[in-house]
């Protein structure tokens, strides 16, 4: 009986590739380089077996699923290194702002009321890990939003703007003639810089500074 007439059978190597580049779902690079080593050695046995071997699809897709998480594994480190709010608000199913304002309300204390709108949120790369928030709501709703939030007794009526133009920078579109502003000392040596615009008597905007020691 000649070889050719020989059984085939399913490549070992071939199916654990495919299932290592599966596991590389949750793994990455545990799993993923695995897959490739064996989807390699599996594919250059079963070309070499003259037809004895099977498995060369599940060899292919174990190479293509574990070059793939082997490449998304770094771009998410740096995502997740550069750009955090990203995955979290992936994972959550919220949009990258909503997270954001969620997340600096927490950590400031602070009581949103549902009238309030996130209008712009910036956070700067930095060793205190300041973050920008400007938030607008009815002028009916704003006492109690101080209230809510702590700071009524941390805010006074000012007109002088150096202070807080150097604060908040460019994220201060301009000088508010009439406005509230102060500083509030929050747990873990983080702080709290609060500018109110009163200068619409419809809207409040609220333009805040969040940063630790």
């Amino acid at each position: 009986m000649s070889s050719n007439s020989a059984p085939q059978r399913t490549s070992g190597l071939s199916v654990g590739s495919l299932i290592l580049g599966i596991l590389s779902v949750v793994a990455f690079w545990f799993t993923s380089i695995a897959a490739i080593i064996c989807g390699h050695i599996a594919l250059s046995k079963i070309k070499k077996s003259n037809d004895h071997l099977r498995g060369k699809t599940a060899a292919i897709w174990g190479l293509i699923l574990g070059y793939f998480f082997t490449i998304l594994a770094p771009v998410l480190l740096v995502t997740a290194v550069v750009n955090p709010s990203l995955i979290f608000a992936t994972i959550e199913g919220k949009s990258i702002r909503e997270y954001n304002t969620e997340r600096f309300a927490k950590r400031a204390g602070l009581v949103n009321p549902a009238s309030a709108t996130a209008v712009d949120y910036r956070s700067v790369f930095s060793m205190d890990g300041m973050e920008f928030l400007c938030l607008e709501m009815p002028t009916t709703d704003l006492p109690e939003f101080l209230i809510q939030s702590g700071l009524d007794n941390d805010l006074s009526n000012t007109t002088y703007s150096a202070s807080f133009e150097r604060m908040f920078g460019n994220f201060l579109p301009s000088v508010p003639t009439k406005f509230r502003e102060g500083q509030k000392s929050l747990p873990n040596e983080d702080w709290l810089n609060v500018l109110v615009d009163l200068d619409s008597q419809e809207t409040a905007v609220i333009f805040m500074c969040l940063f630790g020691t």
